[in-house]
């Protein structure tokens, strides 16, 4: 979560937020499912 001022910065630079639930349920998945030598994990709502 972030706050409104920091939402208004990111939405002026064309970055987009994440929902909260989907970011949540994504983690979840990473930690059940994901590669274990993985070293870092990032998540965007951007589709890159």
């Amino acid at each position: 979560m972030v706050t409104p001022e920091l939402a208004r910065e990111y939405a002026r630079r064309g970055v987009k937020l994440i929902d909260p639930e989907e970011g949540a349920l994504c983690l979840l998945r990473e930690l059940a499912w994901g590669e274990e030598s993985a070293d870092a994990v990032v998540y965007t709502a951007s589709g890159w």
